[in-house]
């Protein structure tokens, strides 16, 4: 069974709509506007004002790599085709929900 057929069957018997997904796309890269990017602004700005240049940069640089892979990710899930073969694919089926 599938991550998003388990999620919504899982919703569905709770009440739940993948409404609040929505809202949390984006946090992990830290899209300005959302909760990753203020906490993430305010780690970076701690670390610049207290002169810890050495922390400031690799903190930077994890922040830069986690926006790069997350939104790869999100390319690669959800706006890319799939990568398999056309036999492999013909034998690919939905699960019941």
């Amino acid at each position: 069974m599938s991550r998003i057929s388990a999620r919504w069957r899982a919703g569905a018997a709770h009440g739940h709509d993948d409404a609040d997904d929505d809202d949390r796309r984006g946090r992990l890269a830290g899209v300005p506007g959302l909760a990753g990017f203020f906490s993430k602004d305010e780690i970076l700005h701690a670390a610049f004002a207290g002169r810890q240049r050495v922390i400031w940069a690799l903190l930077l640089l994890g922040a830069f790599l986690t926006a790069f892979y997350t939104f790869r990710l999100l390319f690669l899930a959800f706006f890319n085709g799939p990568r398999m073969s056309r036999e492999v694919a013909h034998h690919v089926h939905e699960s019941r929900a």
